[in-house]
């Protein structure tokens, strides 16, 4: 187990397997453990850089998460990439980790070479989302399987990371709005956008990823599951893989 020195905090890192080096980035209220069912199979092809980002998993907790949360930890998460002297490093974000991955593309080009965005909701944060939050969240907390995740994910201050977390997400939406500092069509990395056609908190992904699509341009591809739920990558694990091995092993544009 490692960490990082961050903002005077102790940020978890690990490395596991070997190949070409793959950076696995999770989703809101959850860890890198979230990645515990796809990564042997990665393990196998990939050298895999999973991290926890503050406040999370096995990271040092923080009193607030920042504002600009996806943002702040794209920058986290090129720090890490710098202290292992890392670039042009292939990426799978899923869903808040999407954006993470988005805003390390957007930033430092320099550090990736392809990029995986599943099973988030686009450029902006959404009214349709950010007004049932709090009241999806309150029920969570009444579900087992939930409680389970999040309490695997960070142990017994689970309540605590899914607060913040909600707390942050109002936040931004009334005050931000925007995950990106840089208008999208900046991106440079070829981006392969994947969700399942059934994502109980997207259910017009198609369009939101067909638009995202549309202002990036010749460098991003869609690729839509018709079962499953959020997040694809792991409710059509097999599936994802394979379309992730596919995708990592295109040869470079001239």
């Amino acid at each position: 187990m490692s960490k990082l020195d961050y903002n005077y905090k102790k940020i978890f890192f690990k490395l596991k397997g070997q190949g070409d080096p793959l950076l696995l980035l999770h989703g809101n209220t959850a860890s890198s453990r979230m990645f515990r069912p796809v990564m042997g199979f990665l393990a196998r092809h990939f050298r895999l850089i999973l991290v926890d980002y503050p406040g999370h998993g096995r990271s040092d907790r923080i009193k607030d998460f920042p504002l600009d949360y996806w943002y702040a930890n794209g920058l986290m998460v090129a720090n890490l990439l710098d202290h292992l002297k890392l670039k042009q490093v292939n990426i799978i974000g899923c869903s808040g980790g999407a954006l993470v991955g988005l805003n390390i593309a957007l930033e430092r080009p320099d550090l990736v070479r392809r990029l995986i965005a599943d099973s988030f909701e686009g450029d902006h944060s959404r009214n349709s989302y950010v007004n049932s939050l709090a009241a999806q969240r309150y029920l969570a907390r009444k579900k087992i399987g939930a409680r389970l995740f999040w309490f695997y994910n960070h142990g017994h201050d689970w309540r605590r990371i899914v607060d913040q977390d909600t707390r942050m997400m109002l936040d931004f939406h009334s005050r931000i709005g925007s995950f990106f500092h840089r208008d999208i069509a900046e991106l440079h990395a070829p981006v392969l956008l994947t969700g399942s056609r059934k994502d109980e908190f997207l259910p017009d992904i198609a369009g939101i990823y067909a638009e995202l699509a549309g202002h990036i341009g010749s460098t991003a591809a869609i690729r839509l599951f018709d079962d499953g739920h959020h997040p694809a990558m792991l409710s059509n694990a097999r599936a994802f893989s394979s379309t992730a091995l596919d995708f990592f092993s295109q040869p470079e544009q001239a």
